[in-house]
This record gives structure tokens, sequence and C-alpha cells, in this order.
């Protein structure tokens, strides 16, 4: 084989070759040589198929890209403060209950206690109790040390009653027939016999 014919051969050689090397999808891909491995350039780097100018730009070493993960934060806004709870507004309140009594008797009737448990619940409901005083009365029949005596026993009875049920009375006092009820411009013998009590309580006041 001559030279002439020697040249042909390889350069027909050459041309195979480089024709089988190709870009994959895209102009902008790694080209192969026929075996499937990238073609480099003098300086290591890869031969892309968008044109040579493009030699050196990126690498091909790594084929993968890695994909960046961006951790999104999302603004939490801060919980609102808590309403701060009202205080509650207090008044004072001062209720009377009266308690009849029997003829020469200081002994609590239905009626008598039912009116001291309306006190108790009253009192029970209550922010404190400021004050709580009973007042014990006498009709004007008999003798006024008797009378005294009589007023005396029937402040003993409520305030026993209120003691059982868990009420502190604050102030006793016995009167005697000093301060009878009047009616008419007479005595009313009924309602002289008589506890009066007052209770001022602090109470929370109702919005």
């Amino acid at each position: 084989m001559n030279l002439q014919k020697l040249g042909l051969v390889v350069a027909m050689g050459l041309a195979t070759n480089l024709s089988f090397a190709h870009g994959e999808h895209g102009s902008n891909t790694v080209w192969k040589d026929t075996a499937g491995k990238p073609i480099l350039s003098a300086n290591g780097e890869c031969v892309r198929a968008i044109d040579f100018d493009a030699l050196g730009k990126q690498s091909c070493h790594d084929e993968d890209m890695v994909e960046e993960t961006v951790t999104v934060v999302e603004k939490v806004e801060p919980a609102a403060a808590p309403t701060p709870k009202a205080e509650p507004v207090y008044m004072f309140q001062r209720n009377e209950y009266q308690v009849l009594f029997a003829t020469d008797s200081a002994v609590l009737n239905a009626a008598g206690r039912a009116h001291l448990n309306e006190l108790v619940e009253f009192a029970n409901s209550a922010y404190h109790i400021a004050a709580l005083q009973v007042t014990g009365h006498a009709d004007s029949r008999g003798s006024a040390a008797y009378n005294m005596d009589l007023s005396a026993q029937r402040v003993d009875a409520v305030k026993a009653y209120l003691d059982a049920q868990g009420v502190r009375t604050t102030a006793t006092m016995a009167m005697g027939e000093k301060k009878p009820v009047m009616a008419n411009g007479k005595e009313d013998m009924h309602a002289s016999r008589r506890a009066d009590v007052v209770i001022r309580a602090k109470i929370i006041k109702q919005q």
C-alpha cells in the first residue's frame, strides 16, 4: 500500500470516529464518542453541543446536577397577649331582717328560721361581712327587767342559729321594751316581740 492510500485510510477512520460523536437531546449537552465517553478538551473540560467557544465553561466530570434545597422560613406572628381579666368592682350592701316571737318566748319558729336562712344565703355570697348586729326587743307587758331579760334571750336564740350556720355575729344588744312598734298611736304587741338583724357586707357589684 503506497503512502497516498495509507493517508486516505487514516482520514476515513478519523471521519468515522467523529461522525459517531454526538450531543444528547439539545444544544447544551455533552459530546460523547462512540464508546459513550465524554469528549474532553485540552484542559480536561467537556465539549458541549452549543459551540466550541463554550469549552471550559462547565465541567462534565459530574453530570448529575445537585439540586439546591431552599428552605422557606415562614414568618410567624407572635400570639396576641391575653386580655387581662377585669378586676371585680365591689360595693357595700345593707340588708335588714326581722324575726318575730310568740308571747313570753325566745324560741325560733319556722317563719323566723326562714328569714335567718335568707340572711345566711346573702352572707355566704358576700365577699366580706363588715358588720352583723342582732338587737332583741319585747312588748311592754311585764316588768321592764323581765322584758330586758326576755329580749336578751331572743338575741341569744338568733345568734346561736347564725353561729350554727357559720355566720359570725359582730354585735348584739338587748333593748327590752324601750323601742315598741307603734300603729295608729298604739303599740303593736305582736310586732314588738322581735329581733332585728342588720347585716352590712361587701359584695361584687354586678356589671
